[in-house]
């Protein structure tokens, strides 16, 4: 929903819907975010940044009206659940694509007299002077069509351009030219498809199983308003949060508590512990990734975006596994009523399945698809048998760990 046009034409006799060409041009606008920006790294996070990021270029809302007007930039990470310094810099590389592809010459919203901005707070935010007009839209469509086709063309990857394009799309369907895109029968197969009044049978279930049973309704009507269920973008922003919120802040070195175990073993190991923690999450996010090509005008090339997503990866990884190591020390000290932990933090399988799971809690986090399991096991040079020794303790010695990620 995105992208859908607030003025859905109704058609009284087909029962036909219809959205706007906004709909393509936002998607493809998003396509080529994702080809020159996303690089190698998609995450569902970074996806979403990159949406609202595009539908503050096509979109006014009133909402969120402050002295000067509506913050727009508030009111889509209000809406959309995203972190606002995030959005900002997804806004500025978004802005920085419509110049390079789109020929397009940016000017300082503030200094615009233009309807659309009439409500809008304008401070900090850039204007393109008839980006979405009509006869602009199907030219840049076309031009964001044309740069799409060379970058995947030799690539082998699924051609994104079928959610707008195709006749089955769940968004829709029409060429350019018809200005307007009908929705088609799949859409409203899947809205009956989710209408709680069907029912799914399950081949498996047995006869007046639950899962063929009505569910009757109860004649006094709940007071208690259910929570909307997860989905996975609310799930991934929910977790982002808190490796934000809880893991950046913390130092990216042993703290003073751990550096006090790691020097009361028999020998100290603190320098051992570093060293061995830089070279393995090296190993699982390495700096280097695969380049398919190099982004227009300024834009950082796909190469330098890889280093930043490895780099930022390594960094909460480093922090997540000093944490919870800290917290197993000094559970285990009050256990042993000792500080000297030498049989535990010489384990050199121990500290790899530690870096493993930190490495994979930061992955699901941000719900990369570009590594996948046992990948990390792999670089980190265990097991899934060892791996399984740890992942209990590790959980439970991370109390804020988010429940989506136990």
């Amino acid at each position: 929903d995105f992208f859908l046009s607030g003025e859905n034409n109704q058609d009284a006799v087909t029962g036909t819907e219809s959205v706007s060409i906004y709909l393509r041009f936002g998607w493809m606008l998003f396509l080529a975010l994702r080809i020159h920006v996303f690089s190698w790294f998609k995450g569902l996070v970074t996806c979403t940044n990159g949406l609202v990021s595009i539908l503050t270029n096509i979109s006014v809302l009133s909402v969120r009206k402050g002295t000067k007007g509506v913050d727009l930039i508030s009111s889509l990470c209000n809406i959309y659940q995203t972190s606002e310094d995030d959005l900002l810099k997804m806004i500025e590389k978004a802005n920085t694509l419509i110049i390079g592809i789109l020929k397009k010459t940016p000017c300082p919203a503030s200094e615009c007299q233009t309807e659309e901005l009439k409500n809008i707070d304008t401070d900090g935010l850039t204007y393109f002077q008839d980006l979405v007009e009509e006869i602009s839209i199907i030219s840049s469509i076309r031009i964001l069509e044309r740069d799409y086709e060379d970058a995947i063309h030799d690539r082998g990857e699924l051609d994104e351009r079928m959610f707008v394009n195709e006749e089955d799309s769940l968004f829709g369907s029409g060429s350019v030219s018809e200005g307007a895109a009908n929705i088609s029968g799949v859409k409203r197969k899947y809205d009956a498809m989710s209408s709680p009044t069907k029912k799914i049978t399950s081949p498996l279930s047995p006869p007046g199983s639950p899962l063929t049973s009505p569910v009757k309704e109860s004649s006094t009507p709940s007071k208690i308003k259910m929570p909307p269920p997860a989905t996975p973008v609310s799930t991934t922003i929910t977790t982002t949060k808190w490796l934000r919120t809880v893991i950046a802040p913390l130092p990216a070195k042993p703290s003073s508590e751990l550096e006090h175990f790691l020097s009361s073993c028999d020998r100290d190991i603190t320098t051992d512990v570093i060293c061995r923690t830089q070279i393995i999450l090296e190993a699982i996010f390495p700096s280097s990734a695969p380049v398919y090509r190099c982004v227009v005008g300024s834009l950082l090339s796909a190469a330098l975006m890889d280093s930043i997503w490895a780099e930022q990866s390594r960094l909460e990884a480093l922090k997540l596994y000093y944490r919870v190591l800290a917290a197993m020390c000094r559970a285990e000290s009050q256990r042993l009523r000792n500080s000297n932990l030498t049989s535990l933090l010489i384990n050199e399988i121990f500290h790899r399945c530690m870096l493993a799971c930190s490495a994979e809690l930061v992955l699901a986090t941000h719900k990369t698809v570009t590594m996948m399991f046992p990948a990390v096991l792999e670089r980190a040079g265990i097991t899934a048998f060892d791996l399984s020794k740890v992942i209990e303790s590790f959980v439970r010695h991370e109390e804020t760990l988010p429940r989506e990620l136990k």
